[in-house]
C-alpha cells in the first residue's frame, strides 16, 4: 500500500472525527481502612460503566478519560450510537481544559 493511500485514510478518519464533552462528577471517598480517595462518574454513561477512582481529583479525572475512551471506542466498533443527552458534541476537534 502506498504512503499516500495511508495518509488519505488517516486524513479521512480525522475529518469524520467528532469531539464529545461529558460532565464528570467527582466526589471525595473514604475507604473502610480510612484512606481518602476520589470517585468519578459520568451520569450520561453510567449504564456503560463510566466510573473510576483515583488518589487525587486529577488522577480520578485522568482515569475517567481512559474509561471514556474505551467505552466510546467499543460503542463505535459495535456500531452502536454514542448517547448524546447531557453531552456536548462537536464536528470539529476540540481541546477542553479544566482548571
Amino acid at each position: 500500500m502506498k504512503t499516500s493511500t495511508i495518509s488519505r485514510r488517516r486524513l479521512r478518519a480525522r475529518i469524520d472525527m467528532k469531539s464529545y464533552s461529558f460532565r464528570v462528577l467527582i466526589e471525595e471517598d473514604t475507604s473502610a481502612t480510612g484512606h481518602r480517595g476520589y470517585f468519578a462518574s459520568v451520569p450520561a454513561l453510567e449504564h456503560f460503566g463510566a466510573a473510576t477512582q483515583g488518589r487525587t481529583p486529577d488522577e480520578a479525572l485522568q482515569n475517567m478519560h481512559e474509561v471514556l475512551t474505551l467505552i466510546l471506542e467499543e460503542l463505535l466498533e459495535e456500531g452502536k450510537a454514542i448517547p448524546t443527552s447531557d453531552v456536548t458534541v462537536s464536528d470539529d476537534p476540540v481541546v477542553t481544559v479544566t482548571v
